[in-house]
């Protein structure tokens, strides 16, 4: 195939780094706070496979947050697809 996969990387608020390989359920932290969190129009998503927390490549995705459809503390993809940024102009 000769794709490249990137292992997941999730930091939640309060740790001194990241952890990797693994979602926010897995570490049994479902819940806590990351320091990217989708909960903004705009977040860039890291994409990959369902149930392979290793799987990203070069696909990533925008969430189109309304906070009516998705309350604060709700947000089933924080701590399970990575955040690595935001749109902040243009949109």
């Amino acid at each position: 195939h000769g794709e490249r996969l990137i292992p997941s990387e999730i930091f939640c608020k309060g740790d001194k780094g990241p952890f990797y390989e693994t979602t926010i359920e897995d570490e049994g932290r479902g819940g806590e706070a990351t320091v990217l969190p989708f909960s903004s129009f705009g977040a860039m998503g890291w994409a990959r496979d369902e149930y392979d927390a290793n799987s990203g490549s070069s696909q990533f995705f925008w969430l189109l947050f309304d906070s009516d459809l998705t309350p604060a503390g709700k947000n089933v993809l924080d701590g399970r697809y990575p955040v690595f940024g935001y749109v902040v102009e243009g949109a």
